[in-house]
């Protein structure tokens, strides 16, 4: 009997009043590369049985979470009774309860005081019992497979971006990329950290004026922005609890608003692993970024890796060009796309998803006449501007988002602002590295 083309590894089965508990253990299995479906939300008109009902017959296993309240639930005993029958049940237990008698026979991984933690002995147990199902996704293959595909999508970037541009001065970048300079930079530099691409130091064209400006160290900068994938790490490591990673007036913002999570991590339109992680304030992202052994960038290092050194207008050329825009699928897709869906669309260096997926925190302020303009518009007294905490502040936004029509704001030398403290369903960030 040939196996079923399963569309999900997991099906995950609790009740709903434990949806925040169990949100993290979701999180934990997709971020080992597992696909889970657990009810985030039935789509309008849908009826929620018939659903269940689909999900399941299209899921490898079922992992059943009991609770206080999930051994009362006919719903839960219908979905493991599910999987009891096919032989695929992984019972869980995170309150201390008795199992059902008619369930009890297939043993349960305690993780009554599981916390997210990977090397938890039980949980590593019911990891390598899940990895043991035939036609599982062999977990060091997925790893094996990420790898592989963050490689073409390097290669593939350094091939095209030199043939991507409009312009004759567009076409002058390719031999920086491959010539005496860049070679010399990356073995002074030594080897490029997995995900981002070098940026050699040495002057470049920025600004809408195409000053000629310097910067006088390398650096590495990632290829995409920030994952959901990648920051569910983060969540799960304690970084919201960890202080060391916060500065004074970030710690100061999460205790007074108790965040302890980005503003739409349960929203299924922002939530999804490879879609950039937004609702973040400039904490969050400097948080995650310090913890990542990594910082945010300066506007002028973002600029430089998002328009090489000819001053093109966007990252790929002089002409706009919405197939090679993250915003792109015409403005009919409101909300952040997968990292790498454009490759076409990257920049001289390879980084990618710098027009127009999601606004980008920098670690600049927005200083100057240009904030105290701003500030006017706001009805605050403009000489009072630089007078004013930090926190009051606006730092710098770059690369327009999904949520932008115009193509002007797409271009590498735009810059917005944001108050540090604020979240929006629009805005995320990248990370830098200083390189030897």
């Amino acid at each position: 009997m040939e196996d079923p083309n399963y569309q999900h590894d997991i099906f995950l089965s609790y009740a709903r009043d434990d949806r925040d508990r169990v949100q993290l253990m979701a999180r934990t299995l997709e971020s080992l590369g597992w696909s889970v479906w657990w009810d985030r939300r039935i789509p309008t008109g849908k009826q929620f049985a018939r659903v269940i009902e689909e999900q399941l017959d299209a899921s490898r296993t079922v992992v059943v979470v009991w609770s206080k309240t999930s051994i009362q639930s006919d719903w839960v005993h219908t979905e493991a009774a599910e999987g009891l029958r096919r032989r695929v049940l992984f019972p869980i237990r995170i309150d201390d309860v008795k199992i059902p008698l008619e369930f009890r026979r297939v043993q349960a991984a305690d993780l009554i005081h599981w916390k997210g933690d990977h090397q938890d002995d039980q949980w590593k147990l019911l990891i390598d019992d899940l990895a043991s199902v035939p036609g599982m996704p062999d977990l060091s293959m997925l790893e094996s497979q990420q790898e592989e595909q963050e490689q073409r999508t390097k290669i593939s970037t350094k091939n095209k971006s030199g043939d991507t541009g409009t312009s004759a001065a567009a076409s002058e970048t390719k031999p920086a990329r491959s010539g005496k300079d860049s070679t010399k930079a990356g073995k002074q530099a030594g080897q490029v950290p997995e995900g981002m691409v070098l940026i050699p130091k040495g002057p470049f064209l920025y600004g809408d004026e195409k000053q000629n400006i310097t910067i006088d160290h390398h650096y590495y900068m990632d290829i995409h922005p920030v994952t959901n994938r990648q920051f569910v790490k983060f969540l799960m490591a304690g970084g919201y609890d960890m202080q060391s990673f916060w500065s004074g007036e970030g710690w100061q913002w999460r205790t007074e608003e108790n965040i302890t999570k980005p503003e739409y991590w349960d929203d299924e339109q922002f939530n999804q692993p490879d879609q950039p992680v937004v609702g973040v304030s400039y904490y969050e992202a400097e948080a995650y970024a310090k913890w990542a052994g990594k910082r945010l960038p300066t506007e002028q290092e973002w600029e430089k890796a998002a328009r090489g050194t000819d001053g093109r207008k966007y990252p790929w050329g002089e002409e706009f060009d919405a197939d090679r825009c993250a915003n792109s699928v015409k403005g009919k897709r409101k909300q952040p796309t997968p990292v790498g869906t454009f490759p076409e669309g990257a920049s001289p260096f390879g980084c990618q998803d710098m027009a127009g997926n999601v606004w980008e925190w920098m670690d600049s302020w927005m200083s100057g006449l240009e904030a105290k303009v701003v500030w006017k518009k706001m009805g605050l007294n403009p000489s009072d501007y630089d007078a004013v905490p930090d926190q009051a502040k606006l730092r710098v936004l770059r690369g327009g988002s999904w949520g932008s029509d115009i193509p002007g704001v797409f271009r590498c030398a735009y810059r917005d602002f944001f108050n540090p403290r604020l979240r929006n369903d629009n805005v995320g960030f990248r990370c830098a590295q200083d390189a030897p």
